[in-house]
Protein backbone atom coordinates (compact mmCIF):
# COMPACT_ATOMS: atom_id res chain seq x y z
CA UNK A 1 0.00 0.00 0.00
CA UNK A 2 1.62 3.37 -0.98
CA UNK A 3 0.14 6.40 0.55
CA UNK A 4 0.64 10.14 0.00
CA UNK A 5 -0.63 13.65 0.68
CA UNK A 6 -3.49 14.19 -0.23
CA UNK A 7 -4.52 17.00 -1.37
CA UNK A 8 -1.61 18.43 -2.21
CA UNK A 9 -1.08 21.56 -4.01
CA UNK A 10 1.64 21.70 -6.88
CA UNK A 11 3.54 24.88 -7.63
CA UNK A 12 4.15 25.34 -11.50
CA UNK A 13 7.62 24.62 -11.83
CA UNK A 14 8.97 22.09 -14.38
CA UNK A 15 10.28 20.10 -11.32
CA UNK A 16 8.33 18.73 -8.52
CA UNK A 17 8.71 16.16 -6.20
CA UNK A 18 6.20 14.96 -3.73
CA UNK A 19 7.54 11.72 -1.13
CA UNK A 20 5.19 8.65 -1.32
CA UNK A 21 5.37 6.53 1.60
CA UNK A 22 5.37 2.40 0.83
CA UNK A 23 3.52 1.13 3.93
CA UNK A 24 5.29 -2.57 3.72
CA UNK A 25 8.57 -1.95 4.23
CA UNK A 26 9.70 -4.97 3.37
CA UNK A 27 8.13 -5.98 -0.23
CA UNK A 28 9.37 -9.44 -1.27
CA UNK A 29 12.07 -9.99 -4.17
CA UNK A 30 10.19 -9.22 -7.26
CA UNK A 31 9.41 -7.11 -10.21
CA UNK A 32 6.87 -4.81 -9.08
CA UNK A 33 4.51 -2.87 -12.38
CA UNK A 34 2.05 -0.43 -11.70
CA UNK A 35 0.98 3.38 -12.19
CA UNK A 36 0.85 6.43 -9.99
CA UNK A 37 -1.92 8.29 -10.73
CA UNK A 38 -2.82 11.93 -10.27
CA UNK A 39 -6.11 13.44 -10.24
CA UNK A 40 -5.78 16.84 -11.77
CA UNK A 41 -8.60 19.44 -10.77
CA UNK A 42 -8.71 20.84 -14.52
CA UNK A 43 -8.59 17.32 -15.73
CA UNK A 44 -11.51 14.35 -15.03
CA UNK A 45 -9.63 11.97 -15.94
CA UNK A 46 -6.46 10.93 -13.81
CA UNK A 47 -2.98 11.04 -15.17
CA UNK A 48 -1.33 7.97 -14.83
CA UNK A 49 2.58 7.57 -14.41
CA UNK A 50 3.99 4.00 -15.02
CA UNK A 51 6.36 3.02 -11.88
CA UNK A 52 8.70 -0.18 -12.32
CA UNK A 53 10.08 -1.21 -8.98
CA UNK A 54 12.55 -4.08 -8.97
CA UNK A 55 13.28 -5.80 -5.46
CA UNK A 56 16.27 -7.96 -4.96
CA UNK A 57 16.99 -10.09 -2.00
CA UNK A 58 20.69 -9.75 0.07
CA UNK A 59 22.98 -11.97 -1.25
CA UNK A 60 22.80 -13.78 2.24
CA UNK A 61 22.67 -17.27 1.03
CA UNK A 62 25.76 -16.63 -1.38
CA UNK A 63 27.92 -15.31 1.23
CA UNK A 64 27.13 -18.33 3.73
CA UNK A 65 27.90 -20.88 0.89
CA UNK A 66 31.12 -19.15 0.47
CA UNK A 67 31.77 -18.92 3.58
CA UNK A 68 31.32 -22.75 4.71
CA UNK A 69 33.25 -23.37 1.16
CA UNK A 70 36.41 -21.61 2.68
CA UNK A 71 36.19 -23.41 5.83
CA UNK A 72 35.35 -26.64 4.36
CA UNK A 73 38.78 -26.34 2.28
CA UNK A 74 40.35 -25.39 5.50
CA UNK A 75 39.38 -28.19 6.98
CA UNK A 76 40.49 -30.57 4.13
CA UNK A 77 43.94 -28.88 4.33
CA UNK A 78 44.37 -29.37 7.78
CA UNK A 79 43.67 -32.87 7.86
CA UNK A 80 45.41 -33.23 4.88
CA UNK A 81 48.92 -31.84 6.08
CA UNK A 82 48.25 -32.53 9.62
CA UNK A 83 45.04 -34.35 10.74
CA UNK A 84 45.81 -37.68 8.79
CA UNK A 85 49.89 -37.71 10.07
CA UNK A 86 48.46 -37.14 13.55
CA UNK A 87 45.61 -39.88 13.34
CA UNK A 88 47.77 -42.07 11.98
CA UNK A 89 50.30 -41.70 14.81
CA UNK A 90 47.21 -41.98 17.34
CA UNK A 91 46.03 -45.29 15.79
CA UNK A 92 49.71 -46.68 15.99
CA UNK A 93 49.60 -46.11 19.36
CA UNK A 94 46.73 -47.67 20.56
CA UNK A 95 47.44 -50.38 18.57
CA UNK A 96 50.45 -50.75 20.77
CA UNK A 97 48.67 -49.99 23.99
CA UNK A 98 46.79 -52.84 23.21
CA UNK A 99 49.83 -55.36 22.29
CA UNK A 100 51.27 -53.89 25.83
CA UNK A 101 48.00 -54.57 27.37
CA UNK A 102 48.25 -58.06 26.96
CA UNK A 103 51.46 -58.22 28.92
CA UNK A 104 50.99 -56.66 32.35
CA UNK A 105 54.69 -56.34 33.50
CA UNK A 106 55.46 -54.68 30.69
CA UNK A 107 52.69 -52.03 30.83
CA UNK A 108 54.51 -50.57 33.72
CA UNK A 109 57.81 -50.14 32.31
CA UNK A 110 56.16 -48.54 28.88
CA UNK A 111 53.59 -46.96 30.16
CA UNK A 112 55.95 -43.55 30.72
CA UNK A 113 56.79 -44.17 26.76
CA UNK A 114 53.53 -44.41 26.41
CA UNK A 115 51.91 -41.02 27.96
CA UNK A 116 55.33 -39.26 26.61
CA UNK A 117 54.03 -40.29 23.05
CA UNK A 118 50.68 -39.47 23.59
CA UNK A 119 51.64 -35.91 25.15
CA UNK A 120 53.91 -35.50 21.64
CA UNK A 121 50.80 -36.28 19.26
CA UNK A 122 48.73 -34.18 21.01
CA UNK A 123 50.60 -31.42 21.07
CA UNK A 124 51.59 -32.01 17.31
CA UNK A 125 55.74 -33.00 18.05
CA UNK A 126 54.26 -35.50 14.94
CA UNK A 127 58.38 -36.03 14.36
CA UNK A 128 58.85 -36.93 18.24
CA UNK A 129 56.23 -38.84 18.44
CA UNK A 130 56.77 -41.02 15.19
CA UNK A 131 60.64 -41.85 16.24
CA UNK A 132 58.66 -43.43 19.95
CA UNK A 133 56.01 -45.36 17.87
CA UNK A 134 57.88 -46.78 15.18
Amino acid sequence: MVGAQSPAHVPLQPVYSLPIQVHDARPLPDHYVGDVQLLLSAQDAPLKIPLELNVRAGPILPILVLLLGILMGRLLKYMKDKGGPRSDLLLNLYYLENRIAVSPADAQLLQPMLDSAKASIYNMQLDLAKIGCQ
